[in-house]
């Protein structure tokens, strides 16, 4: 794919947020509340400080209390301490080795500071205990995107369509990675379904435009970028694939006000097309 269609990496999900306890703590006497249900209560408002204090007092009543250390790795994941996070989603898994959220949430360090190998690893770890992770499923797919696994990663996100088959994401990255594999027709069947399911998302139409071209239909290609251009008129992008498009439709003109026009907005490529199509 183009330079334009960019591969996502494992996005920085920390999961939280998440309640760990009956929520019944309102029902109670402040006197009542058990330490890890005020630090609850603290990390839903924010209050990081004060979270991290009870989760920690949490800890210190019952050492074995891995929803404790899973929020307080939770808050300090949040808080940009690393480290200590990482430290932490490890306690947690050590205590509850079937708690999968755990898993996700310590890939999800490794995938922030580098280490994409025990990011991935970790996915699986998660994936085994909950096979229906669809935010696991994909994340790890991204992965194998990423190093060049085109084969695991089409299966990875077909896992991903099967869990949720309404999201347009995974059809969108298994598309690319046809495209790679210079399979244009279920390229263009993914990025059909993209655009199928986010009518207003620019990309999937970029997308398309871009096997229409290939396939030299570039009227149609035409087509998905003006619909691109009237969701977001200020991509450049669009204007170098129309001006393409343009010119391949001998509308020399057009394309290279196309070409201009992206100039004028600094796109990168605009000043080798205007002097390869246009003469200038």
């Amino acid at each position: 794919m183009h330079q334009y269609f960019k591969l996502i990496l494992p996005a920085f999900v920390p999961a939280l947020l998440w309640c760990l306890t009956s929520c019944n703590a309102n029902n109670k006497s402040v006197k009542d509340i058990s330490h890890f249900d005020k630090g609850t209560n603290y990390l839903y408002n924010n209050d990081f400080q004060n979270a991290t204090l009870e989760f920690q007092e949490a800890i210190r009543e019952d050492t074995a209390n891995w929803k404790a250390y899973y929020q307080l790795a939770s808050v300090q994941e949040l808080t940009g301490d690393y480290q200590l996070a990482f430290q932490n989603f490890s306690k947690t898994v050590t205590l509850n080795p079937k708690f999968a959220l755990a898993y996700y949430s310590r890939s999800n360090i490794s995938g922030l500071v580098g280490d994409e190998r025990s990011s991935q690893r970790d996915l699986k770890k998660c994936i085994e205990n909950k096979k229906d992770f669809f935010t696991a499923v994909l994340a790890k797919a991204r992965i194998d995107y990423s190093k060049g696994n085109l084969d695991e990663a089409i299966a990875g996100f077909t896992e991903a369509i099967n869990l949720k088959p309404d999201n347009y994401l995974p059809y969108s990255l298994r598309g690319s990675c046809k495209y790679k594999k210079g399979d244009l027709t279920g390229a263009l069947s993914d990025f059909d379904m993209e655009v199928k399911l986010a009518p207003t998302y620019v990309m999937g139409y970029l997308n398309r435009s871009t096997i229409y071209a290939e396939q030299k239909n570039f009227r149609q290609a035409l087509n998905d970028l003006n619909v691109a251009n009237q969701i977001d008129p200020l991509l450049s992008q669009t204007y170098i694939y129309r001006g393409f498009c343009y010119y391949s439709l001998n509308k020399k003109d057009s394309a290279c006000l196309d070409f201009v026009i992206a100039d004028k907005m600094h796109n990168t490529v605009a000043k080798d097309y205007l002097k390869k199509y246009c003469g200038r």
